[in-house]
């Protein structure tokens, strides 16, 4: 019975610190196509037929913060594998059109999501080191 009641002194204040993870859904002509919680340049990919282009609604990445803040600002853009940016929003939510798309696809076939987030505060913003983290790889086929 001690020893029980000493895991539990032990184990209660690792879990009460624990942070709620982040998560994000990829929604494509209104359907969801990938819901993750952590970076996986493998798993975190879709794929979209050229001719899904033509149709729908388009593209919209819904990040949800695990521990949200209004001190910060959170920035979503597509890059192409060259490491360019081609479109960006700022906020938990990025939305792109089919047609939009199609002309980012000219030339490619595959287009990277990630997301940052830094401070409001100048000050804190250049004291802040900035990490992109993936949220997702878009694959064109056919």
């Amino acid at each position: 019975m001690k020893m029980l009641s000493l895991l539990l002194i032990a184990v209660l204040p690792i879990l009460a610190q624990a942070q709620p993870a982040d998560s994000w859904k990829v929604i494509h002509n209104g359907k969801t196509r990938l819901t993750a919680h952590a970076e996986n340049a493998t798993a975190n990919t879709i794929t979209i037929r050229r001719a899904d282009l033509a149709k729908g609604a388009g593209l919209q990445v819904v990040y949800a913060p695990g521990t949200p803040s209004a001190d910060w600002i959170r920035t979503i853009a597509l890059y192409a594998p060259d490491d360019t940016e081609l479109a960006t929003g700022s906020g938990n939510r990025f939305t792109i059109s089919n047609a939009r798309l199609r002309k980012l696809f000219a030339g490619r076939t595959q287009l990277m999501v990630y997301t940052i987030s830094l401070p409001k505060d100048p000050a804190k913003r250049a004291l802040v080191r900035v990490r992109r983290i993936h949220l997702c790889t878009i694959v064109l086929k056919g």
